[in-house]
This record gives structure tokens, sequence and C-alpha cells, in this order.
């Protein structure tokens, strides 16, 4: 074979090797990004996710079970807003009672997960990079409750999205990073509970008209 029909070999071989390298730790290495929008999962019933959901009860009372690890693996301490806070505040905000219905006594919303945790991982088949791996992970409850304390209808939702990021950004990049990862779990959260709530088991505790 001559020197230059060698050369030509060297090439292919080597875009081939590249070519699998890329294919190979595009579909294995890199978690799907999770999205949650709302145009592309509309909810069953006539829930808007612009309006208060009203429940069929006099009052809802706001819980907290999370214990915060305050420390590595850990980072949602970090933040200024932390995600229980603005778990917290989205619900404020996306629930409303009725002070004159009888369908239940309370709601009781429990907050039972609002993590954010950070790892180094090695990502690439052929060619290593180290990633900062941040796993976002929210639960909540939502529960009716009678008079007598027992529970009439429960929805409880646990969402998980996981994002791969430059491990040199800086304070402020990173800041923003972690930020727009609550924000895709309250969403993604939101999107999920819609759908519970629009189910035929809370028919009677839902104002379904809003």
């Amino acid at each position: 074979m001559s020197f230059k029909g060698l050369r030509i070999l060297t090439a292919c071989l080597f875009m081939s090797v590249l070519a699998a390298c890329s294919t190979s730790s595009r579909y294995e290495e890199y978690p799907a990004y999770e999205s949650a929008s709302f145009s592309e999962n509309p909810n069953a019933c006539s829930l808007s996710r612009n309006a208060r959901i009203r429940l069929r009860a006099p009052r809802i009372r706001f819980i907290s079970t999370y214990n915060p690890l305050g420390h590595a693996p850990n980072v949602e301490h970090e933040l200024l807003v932390v995600p229980e806070q603005l778990i917290h505040k989205w619900a404020e905000n996306r629930f409303g009672v009725n002070k004159s219905a009888t369908e239940a006594a309370e709601v009781r919303f429990t907050i039972r997960d609002a993590s954010i945790t950070s790892r180094s991982r090695v990502v690439g088949s052929c060619f290593k990079e180290i990633k900062e791996e941040y796993i976002g992970r929210f639960e909540v409850e939502i529960q009716f409750v009678s008079a007598d304390g027992n529970a009439l209808v429960t929805a409880r939702k646990a969402v998980q999205i996981v994002d791969l990021t430059d491990p040199n950004m800086s304070a402020e990049d990173r800041e923003s990073e972690l930020m727009l990862l609550s924000y895709r779990l309250v969403k993604k959260l939101s999107q999920e509970l819609d759908t519970d709530l629009c189910s035929p088991s809370f028919n009677d505790y839902i104002d379904l008209s809003l």
C-alpha cells in the first residue's frame, strides 16, 4: 500500500473511532433533559396552570417533614431561597380553600423532600472528562382529612431531575444553575400533581370549574 493510501486508511479509522465514542457517550453517559412542558402533556380536566385550585375544605395546613442535611453532598442550603421555601410559596399561590366547604375538615400539604445533591462524575467512553452532577428531588403530599383525623383522599408525588454541568463554573453561575433546576422541579411537580388531582377520586374535593 502506498504512503498516501495508508494515510487515507488511518484517517478513516480515526473518524470511525470518534463516531463510536460520540454515539456511546451521548446515549449512555448523559442523562436526558427532563422538561415539564404543560403544552406537551395537557391536563385531562379543566384545571388551569395559571389559576388557583380551589380545595373543598375550610383550611389548608402546610407541614414540612424534610430535615436538611446542611452539608455535602447536599447543596440546597447554599441558595438564598432554598427549595423548601420555593415549594411552600408555590403551594400557597397554587391552592386556595373554600371556608364554607364541609367535604373535609382540612387539607394537609406536606413537603417530604426538597433536596439537591452534588457529586463529581466521569463521563465519556473514549475521551473522559469530569462533570459536576446535580440531582434535585422534590416530594410532596396533599391529603384531605376528616374532622376525626382520618385521611379521605391522598395524592403523593416525587419528581427528580439530573443536571451535568461544568465543575469550574463561577459561584454566580452555579447559583443560577441550581435555581433553574429548582424551578424546573417545581414545574414538573405541579404538572404531575395536576394529573392526580384530575382523577375521579378527587372529584368530590376539588373545584374543577377553574
